[in-house]
């Protein structure tokens, strides 16, 4: 019974060992694995977490909850990304609020093996008043499947991490 329970938790670990890797480990990111952010074309991804923490795993539930019906389409020929809104706001609190806007961008540095993402969100009202924030983060996990961007020293910072529709 100890070597079957030995058994199925070594091949629990190695199945995920594989996917989890960071990009660092890998190698970073090459021509190849910059294929799948976009496959090449295009690409859909929704957002599935959105840590105010990546380290420590704090999950900022307000904002996973609000984007994560949000469609992201990551496309070959440009550098920009495309974003549909589902029903959720990031701004339902706010009385005023005419229309919501998002934008997000990535840079892939092929010298340095990096992928950056700028991601931004925003709304303003009819008077033309608005409120945004933005951040710049980097990529820590591609796969075709899963990616995950982060910044802060050892990934103390925010966490957002996208999965494949």
């Amino acid at each position: 019974m100890k070597k079957i329970i030995l058994l199925l938790l070594s091949f629990v670990f190695l199945s995920c060992s594989k996917n989890d890797e960071d990009m660092e480990s890998r190698g970073g990111i090459t021509e190849e694995t910059i294929s799948y952010l976009h496959n090449n074309s295009s690409k859909k991804w929704k957002i599935t977490h959105y840590y105010s923490n990546y380290e420590e795993q704090i999950l900022d539930e307000a904002l996973t909850n609000c984007m994560k019906d949000d469609v992201y389409i990551f496309y070959f020929d440009s550098n920009e990304c495309e974003v549909t809104f589902g029903d959720s706001s990031c701004y339902a609190n706010y009385t005023d609020v005419v229309a919501e806007t998002a934008a997000a961008e990535y840079n892939f540095y092929s010298s340095q093996k990096k992928l950056y993402l700028s991601f931004g969100r925003g709304a303003y009202n009819d008077l033309n008043v608005q409120t945004s924030w933005s951040i710049t983060t980097s990529c820590l996990l591609l796969n075709p499947e899963k990616m995950i961007f982060t910044n802060g020293k050892d990934n103390s910072g925010v966490g957002i991490v996208f999965e494949r529709i």
